[in-house]
């Protein structure tokens, strides 16, 4: 397995993303290295999100006992986590969504509600949560017992709905994010001067200078060097607006 993942991993990094790397910056490609355990973290939560979607349908199936009273609390105690743990996971999902430059007209319009009522929506996707544990863990008697069956059926499919939509976009934003996507840089100061960070090579910095005109950066890739790592301090910043200056 060790061995498979090293394949893998060399053969992304050589023959796609250094060679993206190449044509977006204009640098020579063997600067750059891909770190692909971002993209393992990302399927690692989106396992993680099933798990939890199947869970309570485990708990129901498996861990009762003869005493109601037990019985109920561990249902209240499991939907409960459930919920708070998928909510978590889908709120991770946002941020990429809301960061990611590509998106589709169902995305844009999430991304605007969470950008305009950032609060409300966290609210908003706490109730999708909650609502498809809880008819994950017995939708059927939900039906059975429901006045309005048709209402309830709606409300589950369109809280499974908006979460898996989520859980699914932010997963292949993930997976098939490129170089050009990219919008959270490093930048680092030394001696009062203000670099950006493309890549690490050989224990130093591959930085470039940069200009920012109304709201847009210029990274001017056609003259780099490198710095040493422990020369100066570092941040993190939102790069949306990027145009890159290789001097042709």
């Amino acid at each position: 397995m060790t061995v498979g993942f090293n394949f893998f991993k060399t053969v992304y990094n050589d023959f796609i993303y250094q060679a993206s790397c190449e044509r977006f910056y204009g640098i020579p490609k063997y600067y750059f290295s891909y770190n692909l355990n971002d993209k393992l973290y990302w399927l690692l939560l989106t396992s993680i999100a099933i798990i939890i979607c199947l869970t309570p349908r485990i708990i129901k199936k498996h861990c009762y006992s003869s005493s109601e009273t037990f019985n109920r609390i561990i249902k209240y105690i499991f939907i409960f986590l459930c919920c708070m743990s998928l909510w978590v996971v889908i709120s991770l999902f946002l941020n990429i969504i809301v960061s990611y430059n590509y998106r589709d007209f169902i995305l844009d319009g999430i991304v605007y509600l969470v950008n305009t009522y950032r609060n409300v929506m966290s609210v908003v996707f706490l109730l999708f949560s909650f609502f498809t544990i809880l008819f994950l863990y017995d939708i059927n008697g939900f039906l059975k017992t429901a006045r309005y069956k048709k209402i309830v059926l709606i409300i589950f499919l369109f809280s499974f709905g908006m979460c898996s939509n989520i859980l699914l976009f932010g997963s292949i934003s993930q997976i098939t994010s490129t170089i050009d996507q990219k919008t959270k840089y490093e930048f680092i100061t030394v001696d009062d001067n203000e670099y950006v960070i493309l890549s690490e090579y050989k224990g130093k910095f591959l930085v470039v200078s940069f200009e920012k005109d109304r709201g847009e950066y210029i990274f001017n890739t056609n003259q780099y060097k490198f710095i040493n790592m422990n020369q100066g301090l570092i941040t993190y910043k939102d790069v949306k607006n990027l145009k890159i200056n290789k001097g042709e």
